[in-house]
């Protein structure tokens, strides 16, 4: 599976036109776990500086409707807006943590969502 984005990928997201707030929904598999969180530790320092929000950091526990997922834990960070996030993946800062995180994962899905109302 993946690690990183398609240039295609990247230009949907720019061109999908989102204005806002955007929490990107993680799904993780790890083959180093505690590498992993090296560099969850490292963003956690980092993140204030381009508005990142961690909204929920948890383990699978079990798959209840659908069939079994391969992925071990989930996390949703919120960023203030695409442009924050381009900012923080393309920083001087993220490269240099960028190391812990491809050490650390087998695979991630990473979602990119927007917050909904219930008139939407």
């Amino acid at each position: 599976m993946a690690l990183n984005p398609t240039q295609e990928q990247i230009q949907n997201l720019l061109q999908s036109g989102h204005e806002g707030p955007i929490a990107m929904v993680n799904l993780l598999s790890f083959k180093n776990k505690n590498a992993y969180l090296k560099y969850v530790a490292e963003v956690d320092k980092i993140g204030d500086e381009f508005g990142l929000k961690l909204l929920f950091w948890g383990d699978v526990v079990s798959t209840v409707i659908g069939e079994d997922v391969e992925f071990q834990t989930i996390a949703i960070m919120e960023y203030p807006s695409l442009q924050a996030f381009m900012e923080f993946v393309s920083s001087k800062k993220y490269d240099a943590i960028i190391k812990y995180r491809i050490e650390g994962l087998e695979s991630q899905f990473l979602i990119a969502t927007k917050q909904l109302t219930a008139k939407d």
